[in-house]
C-alpha cells in the first residue's frame, strides 16, 4: 500500500532528525543502496537527505506509530540479490530510524519482529540481510539479540577503521 502524505512528512522528519547519526550521513548518500560509503563520497546535500528520501519512498516500509505521530520506520527491498557470501534472494533492510528521544523503548525490536512475522511463510525459508557500521555497537548488539549473524565484513569501507558488517538471519518455519 503506497505511503499516505502524513506518513511521508513523518517519515522525512524522522531522516532529518536522524541524519547525523548514519556513518556517512544519510545526506551523503545518493541511495539506500549506494555501495560506496567511504567518507567524500558523495556530497553533502544542503537540503538534508532529500536525494536519499526520494529514493527510500519506493521502497516497503513497516511504521511504528503512536497515537499522535510516527515514532519510528524500517524500509526494505523484497527480492534484493548480494554477491558472494550474500549471494541468494533475500529481503534486504535498507533504512531503521528511530528519533533518539525515543531510542531504547523497543520500537526498533518491534519493527525487526513485525518484519519477520511478516516475512515467515511455512515451508519457505526467507533471507533477511542489512548492514550497518562497525561502531554502531547498539545496532550490532540489537542484531546480534535477535540471531542475526554477520556474513560480509569490508574493512575500512566507511573510512580507517570503520568497517561495514552485513548481518543475515534466515527465518524458517
Amino acid at each position: 500500500m503506497p505511503l499516505t502524505q502524513e506518513e511521508q512528512e513523518g517519515i522525512w522528519r524522522i531522516l532529518r532528525a536522524c541524519d547525523a547519526d548514519f556513518l556517512p550521513p544519510l545526506s551523503h548518500r545518493t541511495s539506500s543502496c549506494q555501495k560506496d560509503l567511504a567518507p567524500g563520497a558523495a556530497s553533502l546535500s544542503q537540503e538534508g537527505p532529500r536525494q536519499y528520501f526520494q529514493e527510500l519512498i519506493r521502497q516497503e516500509f513497516l511504521l511504528f506509530m503512536d497515537e499522535r505521530s510516527l515514532q519510528g520506520f524500517l524500509s526494505y527491498r523484497p527480492h534484493w540479490t548480494g554477491e558472494g557470501p550474500l549471494a541468494g534472494d533475500s529481503l534486504y533492510i535498507t533504512t531503521v530510524c528511530v528519533p533518539k528521544e525515543l531510542r531504547g523503548r523497543g520500537i526498533a525490536t518491534e519493527l525487526y519482529c513485525a518484519l519477520e512475522q511478516k516475512e515467515s511463510s511455512p515451508g519457505e525459508p526467507c533471507a533477511i540481510t542489512i548492514r550497518t557500521w562497525s561502531t554502531n555497537l547498539a545496532q550490532i548488539a540489537l542484531l546480534e539479540k535477535l540471531g542475526y549473524h554477520a556474513a560480509l565484513r569490508i574493512q575500512d569501507d566507511r573510512g580507517p577503521g570503520i568497517d561495514t558488517i552485513y548481518f543475515r538471519k534466515m527465518l524458517e518455519d
